[in-house]
């Protein structure tokens, strides 16, 4: 006789709290294997400041930076390389007309990331690695005119911070509450010239731009209007309300002023005046530090750098045109403390005549008068 063997299925049964120990505790390897992440609040603040100067995170860490802009004046943060932080700065000045489409971010692979311009009240967060290598890593506004005095130190390190009074990485003013900036000078930092400054200035356009050539030699250039307004001796500017958070106010001058040009566009491409607005296409930095300013009127190009006289007191504008084929026209400005001469051209019904070939390359001499 045979004999069947019968096999039954054996159903094992694991009582449910046990299944929902194995979720829960799934569920926490899971989330240790995931790098952990530093969340930093940072605000722009009057003053030209960020109310957090420097922070520690670990090599490799995930950091997640809450970038709010409680100033009346626009900001932004850019992270660059160790060292890099003057550089990208200078680079964000000389972006010209691009700066603002870039949100003055220049093209540099020194910069690890970088926030939008933020106008009052925006908020933003940057998420991103800190770098595996240790080091001192900058953060700076790259607005221009603002990152000489308002940026911070991200430290990429497993160490203890250097005493705050001590840390030569952040800015002086920040080190210690009881700092105050030296009597002499308006400026909270070693000025190098030529200097710039986009600010507010009297008598001009919102879009005014300061220039410094020398520590005696200024002037004021309005981008509103694309041309030169006024010009002074004696020293620049004075930013200290700006700095204190009153981001509307006038930049104040030091010195005296000796030139001021008319209110309207000077130059003309008929006879009479045709009414053609210019349009401004921004500035580039020469290598001598030197602004040259670029805009249009109709279809030609116009390329103006200032520079201070050799001697006396007074400024040469230099011009070139491109794509020029008609006579230009320049109302002289008049004025008692100045004179203005140019190198080309002839003098018709009160306003200075150059002939296309003329105007592709002439100067302006602005000469001041000792009173």
């Amino acid at each position: 006789m045979k004999i069947r063997k019968r096999h039954a299925s054996r159903l094992i049964f694991i009582p449910l709290w046990t299944s929902i120990l194995c979720v829960i505790t799934a569920a926490v390897w899971k989330s240790s294997q995931q790098p952990a992440t530093k969340e930093i609040r940072i605000k722009a603040i009057g003053g030209l400041k960020y109310n957090i100067v420097r922070f520690a995170v670990k090599p490799g860490e995930k950091v997640n930076i809450i970038f709010e802009n409680t100033d009346d004046m626009a900001h932004n943060m850019v992270f660059t390389t160790p060292g890099k932080r003057e550089e990208i700065v200078k680079a964000a000045q000389q972006m010209g007309g691009e700066g603002a489409a870039k949100n003055y971010v220049p093209d540099s692979d020194a910069i690890l990331v970088a926030s939008n311009v933020l106008e009052t009240g925006d908020i933003e967060t940057i998420t991103f690695m800190a770098p595996e290598e240790q080091g001192i890593y900058p953060y700076v506004c790259t607005y221009p005119g603002h990152g000489f005095v308002m940026y911070g130190a991200m430290y990429v390190t497993n160490d203890p911070l250097p005493p705050l009074e001590e840390d030569l990485n952040v800015p002086e003013g920040q080190r210690s509450e009881s700092f105050a900036a030296k009597p002499e000078s308006p400026h909270p930092y070693l000025m190098t010239y030529p200097m710039l400054y986009r600010t507010f200035m009297p008598e001009c356009s919102p879009a005014a731009i300061a220039v410094a050539l020398t520590d005696k030699h200024s002037y004021c250039w309005d981008a509103g209007k694309c041309m030169i307004r006024y010009s002074w001796e004696g020293g620049f500017v004075d930013n200290t309300k700006h700095w204190k958070g009153k981001g509307n106010a006038f930049t104040e001058i030091i010195g005296t002023i000796y030139f001021k040009h008319q209110d309207t566009f000077p130059f003309s491409l008929s006879m009479p005046d045709s009414n053609s607005q210019p349009k401004f296409k921004g500035y580039q930095i020469d290598k001598e530090g030197i602004p040259v300013f670029k805009y249009l009127l109709n279809n030609t190009t116009f390329k103006e750098k200032i520079t201070p006289l050799e001697e006396g007191t007074g400024l040469q504008i230099q011009y070139e045109l491109e794509d020029i084929n008609t006579s230009l026209y320049y109302n002289l400005p008049k004025g008692d403390g100045f004179t203005v001469t140019s190198n080309k051209g002839t003098m018709e019904d009160g306003m200075l005549k150059l002939s296309s070939e003329e105007a592709r390359d002439f100067s302006l001499i602005i000469t001041a008068i000792d009173q």
